[in-house]
């Protein structure tokens, strides 16, 4: 059978089928479910970072974070990341959501475009982690996190320096 199949989680969980759709509806009722444990793992990661007087120092320490979850975890994280039609939005990611874009708030207070710069930031975070995770023996300069957050942080101070986004 397919290894994401009801079927194969039958035959490796040792509940029945019934069992499974009663708890979780079907096959994208339970992906969600695994999905909502890791994602909550990495909320958690992103809590652990201890508070740092520097709002900036303290983003970028939470975007490292977020980072390293997505390396530690490859599958879990190309999972994460894909769009799943019909699916909601995930408790513990709207969770990460929010407590990101309040820490962008106060890196970058007064910062009119700050959907933009949450915009930036996950596609910095995002990119970074998926090119590595898809080309696992590729040899990225060591320094790609750190170019890639020094990066962020400029335009972070940028906006926080002005107040604005112009």
């Amino acid at each position: 059978p397919e290894e994401g199949s009801i079927r194969a989680v039958v035959k490796r969980s040792g509940f029945s089928a019934p069992t499974i759709y009663h708890h979780f509806g079907d096959k994208d009722g339970l992906i969600d479910a695994v999905l909502e444990l890791r994602v909550a793992e990495q909320l958690e990661m992103m809590r652990q970072v201890p508070k740092d007087s520097d709002p900036i120092k303290y983003l970028r320490e939470i975007t490292n974070s977020y980072m390293e979850f997505g390396f530690q975890n490859p599958s879990h994280y190309r999972l994460m990341s894909s769009p799943r039609p019909g699916s909601k939005p995930l408790p513990s990611a709207q969770q990460i959501r929010m407590m990101y874009v309040a820490v962008l708030m106060n890196a970058a207070p007064g910062a009119r475009d700050l959907e933009g710069l949450f915009e930036l930031s996950w596609a910095l975070m995002h990119g970074i982690i998926s090119v590595q995770i898809q080309r696992p023996g590729f040899e990225f300069n060591t320094r790609l996190v750190e170019m890639g957050l020094d990066m962020f942080e400029a335009e972070v101070r940028r906006f926080a320096s002005v107040g604005q986004d112009s």
